[in-house]
């Protein structure tokens, strides 16, 4: 073939959403089949040309199933390049009291190219509406779906959005507009579980040394983070994911905690589990959602095993639902108690802390070979931490009126923000930079500040403007989360709120 035949054919093959795959056939005969006796009526495979359906074939889609009474769909907002984000609400009144009602939200494609979140959410739709067994689970669960979260990315088949952010990197920062587009709609529906659909890359150098790629069909990302009440991390797992692994072995797909790859001494790490609230599973878990991030092994492999891909996410959205049907008072008490507990404000405030290592085994995959390759790794947890800088819950933070971007962003996270109508003193905890630590590489185009930091006591008068985060109320362990100026992931560390050496923070905590 010449050279201009050649790229004529990549052309073809990218524009088609054909992609190059270095997984084998022989690979995906032997361990990833297509479901046996499955069908989808999905839209990207209502299209059987290649690639994956448009977002006019899917909304398309999707209002042809609105007609259907049980089905409201409305459009939460407009992503940067002008698309209107779809939310479907999916309820039958005529089953079940609202109040009683399980609140279940299923979102896909945060990230564009990981379709199988989009085809698996809209097959669970189907199921609800057209399978006896799916609408039965509308007499004890509401459920609501963004089938479509990065539209723009989807449509340029790429991770990020059109302004070039990773959208599971921003739910704090909140710095993208489809971010906070999200973010409020999460928050207003006020979720009693939740789902994040992803999809992640087998094929990465880092795994050469044990084969060459992940095994598993599906990781599991639940939250480590200490902020998050403890009711909903045990839930997390009781009423997620061991329902989903048990669904998972009844069919033969392979399952795992989600990891990335690193060296410890030279040893292959993997680095599980979230403790992030700039990402969906412990930010969502933190408004205490019983909240969980799923992958599925998709990326780069275009439309090969995007039979098995939809149906992981198929299976596993509806045996979350079934366990939520199964257990709508349960979940409900689950939910409250930790709204409870939030608003008590007596738990203490997790500043900084790190994630164990032990020594563990996974199963990868020898390409060449076509074989299972079981290693012996490394497991960086978050999930078993140790505390490094703790602290006692105050009762609110005051934050100078002139952090304009932090306070509204903590709004946008579901927070009662006070607006002082005077001055008051209070009795207080301010915090002075000690040390200040700016990182050379950009990153989601910040460079990340750390700092250390002096706690120091004292009393101090707050002028008329200043905002103030009182401590009891449902999403707080979200506010202690972003506050506390050596979080990893916190307003300091992102640069919402800028610090200096030797600078008193225009974050204070009120203790009295």
């Amino acid at each position: 073939m010449n050279t201009k035949a050649l790229f004529a054919a990549l052309f073809m093959m990218l524009s088609s959403g054909v992609a190059y795959s270095q997984q084998s056939q022989l690979v995906t005969d032997k361990f990833y089949s297509a479901p046996s006796g499955v069908v989808f009526s999905t839209p990207s495979f209502l299209h059987p040309e290649g690639g994956h359906a448009t977002y006019a074939q899917v909304m398309e889609w999707i209002e042809s199933r609105a007609k259907d009474s049980r089905v409201d769909l409305s459009f939460i907002g407009k992503s940067t390049n002008g698309y209107d984000i779809p939310l479907l609400k999916v309820s039958d009144p005529s089953m079940g009291k609202p109040s009683k009602k399980v609140k279940v939200f299923l979102q896909g494609v945060l990230h564009g190219n990981e379709p199988a979140g989009t085809e698996g959410i809209l097959a669970t739709l189907d199921y609800l509406l057209k399978d006896t067994e799916g609408q039965k689970i509308l007499s004890s669960v509401d459920v609501y779906m963004i089938p479509m979260a990065n539209i723009d990315g989807y449509m340029a088949d790429t991770r990020a959005s059109a302004d070039k952010y990773d959208l599971n990197r921003d739910q704090s920062k909140l710095t993208d507009r489809v971010s906070i587009i999200l973010k409020k709609a999460f928050m207003e529906i006020d979720p009693d579980v939740a789902l994040d659909l992803h999809e992640f890359n087998p094929f990465k150098a880092d795994f050469k040394e044990v084969g060459g790629a992940i095994y598993y069909d599906a990781l599991f990302l639940p939250t480590g983070h200490p902020n998050v009440d403890k009711g909903i991390r045990d839930a997390v797992i009781d009423y997620i994911r061991k329902p989903a692994e048990e669904a998972f072995d009844k069919v033969g797909y392979t399952h795992y905690t989600y990891f990335t790859p690193a060296k410890t001494d030279g040893k292959l790490t993997l680095v599980c589990g979230a403790r992030s609230p700039q990402s969906s599973s412990t930010s969502w878990s933190l408004s205490n959602a019983i909240s969980i991030l799923v992958e599925i092994r998709g990326i780069g492999m275009g439309r090969q095993c995007f039979e098995r891909r939809t149906n992981t996410a198929f299976i596993l959205s509806k045996a979350v639902l079934q366990k939520a049907a199964s257990n709508p008072s349960e979940i409900k008490k689950i939910v409250a108690r930790a709204n409870k507990n939030t608003i008590k404000a007596k738990a203490p405030v997790a500043a900084l802390f790190h994630s164990n290592i032990y020594p563990g085994k996974a199963t990868f995959l020898d390409l060449e070979k076509a074989q299972t390759v079981e290693a012996d790794v490394l497991i960086k947890d978050a999930l078993d931490y140790t505390m490094d800088i703790q602290r006692a819950r105050p009762k609110a933070y005051a934050i100078d009126a002139s952090e304009t971007k932090a306070i509204e962003n903590l709004r946008t996270l579901g927070l009662e923000v006070e607006i002082l109508k005077e001055s008051k003193t209070f009795s207080t905890e301010s915090y002075t930079v000690t040390e200040d630590v700016v990182a050379d590489k950009v990153w989601e185009k910040i460079n990340t500040r750390t700092v250390s930091v002096d706690v120091v006591k004292g009393s101090r008068t707050f002028d008329k403007g200043t905002a103030i985060v009182w401590m009891n109320q449902q999403n707080a362990n979200i506010a202690v989360s972003v506050l506390e100026p050596e979080a990893e992931n916190g307003f300091v560390t992102f640069r919402v709120v800028e610090a200096r050496k030797g600078q008193t923070l225009p974050i204070c905590r009120i203790v009295k």
